[in-house]
């Protein structure tokens, strides 16, 4: 496993600046590279984070930790029904009132932000963005797959995954799509604030 990075922006900062308030919030992107072997196969995984904050509180962070952050990222993965009851569910970019809320007790405007708050959080696989191909929604006993990725500055945590079973749906979509590689997609991968929710593990 390779150590955290910090990622850094064309303009060479390691602060990413809020585009709708620059001058004062923004936020960094944690990356790390790690391997993966599946029945006997090597490849590459890397996670990134992204930890919002103040502008100064990034600054003076970053004369703490370094460019090389101390700790791991972790996945952790849940079902739908399970985040409003879980610490990412006040995470989410939407308005407070809806936060933490199960889906079914929303009205029409709540469905809506939920809908876009966790639509980067879905965890899918044979994602080709570059053929316009969405790919397939993993589910569990009938519910979405949310994917998360937080930094553990311990670097005791582990990740914690929920296996999907919509088997005969990825069958269909590799039959119409054969070129295209049923990887699961990163959501954290690419993205900047308010797209995404992430947290940092406290000490």
């Amino acid at each position: 496993m390779s150590k955290i990075t910090l990622e850094k922006s064309e303009q060479g900062s390691v602060i990413f600046a809020s585009k709708s308030n620059p001058s004062e919030h923004g936020h960094l992107r944690l990356v790390q590279s790690t391997f993966s072997r599946k029945r006997g196969y090597v490849d590459i995984v890397t996670k990134r984070c992204i930890v919002p904050g103040t502008i100064k509180g990034l600054q003076l962070m970053i004369e703490d930790i370094g460019v090389n952050p101390k700790g791991i990222l972790v996945i952790k993965e849940l079902r739908e029904s399970d985040l409003p009851y879980s610490d990412f569910a006040y995470d989410l970019n939407m308005p407070s009132e809806y936060k933490g809320l199960p889906v079914d007790e929303l009205d029409s405007d709540g469905v809506v932000a939920y809908e876009k708050a966790i639509s980067k959080l879905i965890k899918r696989t044979g994602v080709d963005a570059e053929n316009n191909i969405a790919g397939v929604e993993l589910t569990s006993k009938g519910e979405r797959i949310l994917r998360f990725t937080v930094w553990d500055e311990t670097g005791e945590d582990v990740d914690t995954l929920v296996a999907h079973d919509n088997v005969a749906e990825l069958k269909a979509f590799n039959a119409l799509h054969p070129n295209v590689k049923t990887k699961v997609e990163e959501p954290a991968e690419k993205l900047a604030l308010p797209e995404t929710a992430v947290l940092g593990k406290e000490k």
